[in-house]
């Protein structure tokens, strides 16, 4: 990086060093020719590379600091996190790009926030570009690429809190009375989770559209993992004498993607999958070979990656013009699961055990009744009183 900088002329003293005829390595390692000359304007801290300077002596514009931290997050984090960030502050480039990063100040963010909202941006979706935009600089000022943090304060952006989950036949039940069309119809299917008598309903539609789906759907909504742990799930990640998995768990960083936790698997699944295991044949590798991509889709993306966009497309072809067309995927049913296990009364640290880590200020999202549960709770309350003749 240091080489590079050097030679797109981003450090002013570097660069008329160069052309003074002194070589390069004399600047990016200071000597006895050199260290006394890389001062600046009598200043004993150098100007070396690393430190974000231009020929101007400004600091690198929002368009040169972008590349490098995406770089970063290339080497250090997942593919998916990687391109979420890179969608996100490609917006911040083309409002800003030739402005310099120490001029980022609370006022341009607010300009800038006020631009993505013209635009008809969500505010989760402003909220999360500038939560990338913070790291982004927090990241600077760790590395040294800025000196210090530009931003002293950064636009705070109110969003909805959560709404519940409400299971799919209260959201049925909504629609058909309030004939919600469009949008709203949307975000109540947003909020969908299954309870067990659905998740069977969903089994059924599996087996006559695609049998392949029934396990890997049976698994997901009994043990609440994620679509990127299912499908990363390998035949040697299965104790089928202990009848429980491995799960390589974990979204976001690549180290978190390396934490594991044994989950138990439950016993309406545990013949099938202990059948599916014993047939796949020894030193196979993925549990579930279904999500193999084609080689037609092949890229140069990571491979657990790819098996997971495959996941998504086969489960949306599986939802296609039917009576669960709404349902979110794969992770619906991994809500499904924490809330039928809330609804179980289990605690959340329990829960935590099987699906990893949630985080406790979503709890409430999980704490929904349906209608007929509701009723039940309410006539086992230990109330006793007037004779319903007296009424």
């Amino acid at each position: 990086m240091a080489l590079d900088a050097i030679r797109h002329g981003q450090h002013s003293t570097a660069s008329r060093l160069l052309d003074q005829g002194f070589d390069i390595l004399d600047i990016v390692f200071p000597n006895e020719k050199t260290a006394h000359l890389l001062t600046s304007n009598g200043n004993s801290r150098q100007e070396m590379p690393g430190n974000g300077k231009h020929r101007n002596g400004n600091a690198l514009s929002v368009g040169e600091l972008v590349p490098r931290y995406l770089s970063y997050l290339k080497a250090h984090e997942s593919d998916g996190h990687w391109r979420r960030v890179k969608s996100r502050l490609s917006h911040l480039v083309a409002f800003s790009g030739g402005t310099s990063a120490t001029e980022l100040d609370g006022d341009l963010l607010g300009a800038y926030v006020a631009a993505r909202k013209l635009q008809d941006t969500r505010d989760e979706t402003r909220k999360n570009e500038i939560a990338s935009i913070r790291a982004m600089l927090n990241w600077s000022v760790e590395t040294g690429t800025l000196e210090s943090l530009p931003v002293k304060k950064f636009p705070v952006i109110k969003t909805d809190e959560a709404d519940p989950f409400l299971f799919k036949s209260d959201i049925d039940l909504r629609i058909a009375e309030a004939a919600s069309a469009g949008e709203e119809i949307d975000k109540l299917a947003n909020r969908m989770v299954l309870t067990p008598v659905d998740i069977e309903r969903l089994v059924d539609v599996a087996r006559r559209k695609n049998e392949l789906l029934v396990l890997p759907i049976r698994l997901v909504a009994c043990t609440g993992m994620r679509r990127g742990e299912m499908v990363g799930l390998r035949k040697v990640d299965f104790d089928p004498n202990l009848g429980r998995i491995s799960v390589h768990g974990g979204k976001g960083s690549k180290k978190k993607r390396r934490t594991v936790r044994n989950v138990d698997v439950h016993k309406s699944v545990l013949p099938s999958l202990r059948a599916s295991s014993a047939s796949l044949p020894n030193g196979s590798g993925w549990l579930f070979p279904i999500f193999e991509p084609t080689t037609a889709r092949a890229s140069q993306r990571p491979r657990i990656d790819c098996r997971a966009d495959r996941a998504g497309r086969l489960m949306r072809e599986l939802l296609a013009d039917t009576e669960f067309e709404l349902l979110g995927g794969w992770h619906a049913l991994r809500h499904s699961f924490i809330t039928v296990c809330v609804w179980q009364g289990l605690t959340f640290e329990q829960i935590s055990q099987w699906t990893g880590h949630i985080e406790r200020e979503t709890q409430e999202r999980y704490t929904h009744y349906s209608g007929a549960a509701s009723r039940r709770l309410m006539d086992d309350l230990p109330f006793g009183g007037e004779d319903e003749s007296t009424c």
